[in-house]
């Protein structure tokens, strides 16, 4: 081997095992807790049957932890500790799930208490995006830099 690739032969081998490694090693990352940006509510992501799905676990002190803008009256009492508020999604890639969307018919939701809203019942599917170990953004598929509801997740401490 020529001197001058020898000091590439410690990268070349680094890329080869990351990209060797089973898919699964790399989903795993996205698991555990998110805070999420609209009431710095903390969620634990989690598997459920093959899916990525999302509940709250805890929330700040001057949040009530009860659903007070859901749309349905009879639902406002529930609390939303212990919430499921992401379920269903699909992953599609080692760093992307998607789900909700195609009239409805696709499965995966997310539900926002901060405003009563469901998204991924509709025409939009909702893709969640494991950006980096500790980000993880949350927008419409297909959707550009335009889109005003692209979130942005960090990791919880």
């Amino acid at each position: 081997m020529p001197e001058y690739l020898k000091p590439l032969v410690p990268i070349a081998a680094l890329a080869f095992a990351t990209l060797s490694a089973p898919s699964g090693v790399q989903a795993r990352d996205i698991y555990g807790l998110w805070t999420e940006p609209d009431w710095n509510a903390v969620v634990r992501l989690f598997d459920c049957g093959g899916n990525l799905c999302g509940e709250i676990v805890k929330l700040p002190e001057d949040v009530p932890n009860r659903d007070l803008k859901n749309p349905d009256p009879a639902l406002r009492d529930r609390p939303l500790i212990g919430l499921r508020i992401l379920e269903g999604y699909r992953r599609t890639s080692k760093d992307t799930w998607v789900g909700g969307g195609d009239g409805g018919r696709l499965p995966g939701r997310i539900y926002v208490p901060a405003n009563g809203d469901t998204l991924g019942d509709d025409k939009n599917s909702y893709v969640v995006r494991h950006t980096s170990r500790d980000t993880l953004s949350i927008g419409i598929k297909g959707c550009t830099l335009t889109c005003l509801l692209n979130r942005v997740w960090s990791r919880a401490n």
